[in-house]
């Protein structure tokens, strides 16, 4: 962070590490987002509890979970007649105020 060239943002694991970026972002004497953006991943509630409203990745968290919990008892009771428990999920970028506007 204190090279010449340095990121302009940073994607978080999950909100919780997003937050305590912005700690350590502000304690290196920075400002999200001005001079730098961050995005955590679970738009979870701890993404606007804070000063700064958290942009993230919201994702749907209680239906991957049953369709998981239904895909393992398929593969249980009939092993042979699923083919592929592959899932595909849209994720959805929530904007909030963690993340500069890009200007080309």
């Amino acid at each position: 962070m204190k090279a010449e060239v340095r990121p302009t943002g940073l994607f978080c694991y999950n909100d919780e590490i997003a937050l305590r970026m912005l700690d350590i972002i502000r304690e290196m004497g920075m400002n999200v987002p001005e001079d730098l953006s961050v995005v955590g991943f679970d738009d979870s509630n701890l993404a606007t509890a804070s000063e700064v409203k958290l942009t993230s990745v919201k994702h749907p968290q209680f239906e991957m979970g049953r369709q998981a919990a239904e895909t393992i008892i398929q593969l249980i009771e009939c092993k042979d007649q699923i083919k592929d428990p592959s899932i595909l999920y849209k994720p959805e970028l929530v904007i909030r105020k963690s993340t500069k506007k890009y200007m080309c």
